[in-house]
């Protein structure tokens, strides 16, 4: 048997990459104490306690990392810079919005599962060749193929899950063999040789084939159309919380990856790779928007309004890593206010008499008891006006930032993206008119089939609140002329 490889220094580690290994290795520890967990039959408590500290490990010492060198790992496989740490920190802010609205859940095991995820999505930014791209996004991918399914025997949980498990196949089949056929091409996996390759001359037809495949293969992962059909049935079917954090961490953490990946393998420098982008994103702006206007359940509403979203970062994308503080700014505020409003639906459908949030409607929230619902209408306006880019609410800042990025590189991108958030202000607006100007049934009147905790309402505050933190995290980390960090760099 050959050890060539296991000789070659790729396991050994210095000070330096051990240390930038920590968070990973904190989420590695979580998993082994939420499997004990899992296997004792522990409340559900117990599991959210684990979770907490697990991501205020990993968050912290992701942020206490902010500014150190780079450390390259695997013999360059994965290198831990900034742009992970960054999107690290975004990925714990918004697990831990997930777990404090965890509450309907059928089975134990979804907090080791949530870990799991949230490892992939983290080392995905930090990959420099495709095979370790492909390790990552399903490591990532997989347990939410499960946790789409949590509700097995209720709000087809069934089917959302087997429609998501082989749309995630069917993505996946099509990103081995675009990093396949980019190997034949070029004969490496690695980002830099496969950039100076292209560099070289006028790409072939295998080459075209491959970076065809690999976008493909991301717009079913991010839920960009025509590649979103899955979506809705995903987020109205899975349980809220694990909902909300598939649209906003996925999101995060593909879209930094693949604005990583696409940059240093030369794609961007391809002539049709841009057009192609540009369509892909006007298409999701349009399709997403409009299905949004016609949707009558809150839930494949908000999924719908992911959809549009992902119209807007595809369209920014082109203008490569110059564009992440704008992304990451963008996707962080849009996945807090998601969460947030997940959160509130959820509370609403309890006060509505509802079974469920899955077939909360429009027509619903007539339901809701006059002057019962105080705080979730504020909190719910607080999170779709910035999901729409109100000023001065967070997720203005994030359209901005995109605006300013896209208007540099095609004015014409930037229109679209006006367009689309006017748009997504007309169906957000049907959801607050009800709770505004319609005066619902007494409290009485309303039969309660459920109870949740309140834990649930605890996480939309927190989401509310932390769109703001993260206002002021980026005014003093991203804009700082003081700024050391490669986010503060490059904007």
């Amino acid at each position: 048997m050959n050890f060539d490889f296991f000789n070659a220094g790729v396991f050994q580690f210095n000070v330096e990459q051990l240390r930038a290994l920590f968070p990973f290795l904190a989420l590695c520890l979580g998993m082994v104490f939420t499997t004990i967990a899992s296997a004792s039959k522990f409340p559900i408590a117990a599991h959210k306690l684990i979770l907490l500290i697990t991501f205020f490990a990993f968050g912290t010492s992701m942020a206490v990392g902010l500014g150190s060198a780079d450390a390259s790992l695997f013999g360059g496989s994965l290198v831990v810079d900034d742009v992970l740490r960054w999107v690290a920190i975004g990925l714990s802010s918004l697990a831990v919005l997930a777990l404090l609205a965890v509450y309907d859940v059928d089975h134990s095991e979804w907090s080791t599962l949530l870990l799991v995820s949230v490892l992939g999505m983290s080392l995905l930014p930090g990959a420099r060749d495709w095979i370790c791209f492909f390790l990552f996004l399903e490591t990532m991918a997989i347990p939410g193929y499960v946790m789409a399914a949590f509700r097995q025997k209720r709000d087809g949980g069934y089917e959302s899950g087997l429609k998501y498990l082989l749309m995630g196949a069917f993505a996946s089949a099509l990103l081995l063999m675009g990093s396949t056929l980019l190997f034949g091409a070029t004969g490496s996996f690695e980002y830099s040789t496969i950039s100076d390759v292209l560099q070289m001359g006028i790409p072939s037809h295998m080459t075209i084939a491959a970076v065809v495949l690999i976008v493909v293969s991301a717009g079913f992962k991010v839920a960009m159309a025509p590649l979103h059909m899955w979506a809705a049935d995903v987020y109205q079917s899975a349980p809220s919380s694990l909902a909300s954090f598939m649209a906003g961490a996925g999101k995060l953490a593909v879209f930094s990856a693949v604005s990583v990946a696409w940059s240093k393998s030369g794609f961007f420098k391809l002539e049709f790779v841009p057009s192609f982008l540009m369509v892909l994103g006007i298409l999701s702006i349009l399709i997403g928007n409009l299905m949004a206007l016609t949707q009558k359940s809150l839930r494949r509403m908000l999924a719908y309004s992911s959809v549009a979203s992902a119209g807007y970062v595809a369209i920014v994308l082109p203008v490569g890593e110059v564009a992440l503080p704008s992304i990451f700014v963008y996707l962080v505020t849009y996945g807090i206010a998601l969460s947030a409003a997940f959160a509130v639906i959820e509370s609403l459908s309890v006060k509505s008499g509802k079974s469920s949030s899955s077939n909360f409607t429009l027509s619903d929230l007539a339901l809701v008891p006059y002057g019962k619902a105080k705080a979730e209408t504020f909190i719910l306006t607080l999170a779709l006006f910035s999901m729409a880019g109100i000023p001065p609410l967070p997720g203005f800042l994030g359209k901005y930032l995109i605006l300013s990025d896209v208007w540099t590189h095609s004015p014409v991108s930037a229109l679209w993206i006006l367009l689309g958030s006017m748009m997504g202000l007309a169906y957000y607006l049907r959801i607050l008119v009800p709770l505004y100007f319609e005066k619902g049934p007494s409290n009485d009147d309303v039969p309660v089939k459920r109870f949740i905790p309140q834990t649930v309402m605890a996480s939309a505050f927190v989401g509310a609140t932390g769109l703001f933190v993260w206002v002021w995290i980026y005014s003093v980390y991203f804009v700082s002329a003081t700024s050391e960090t490669l986010l503060g760099t490059l904007r």
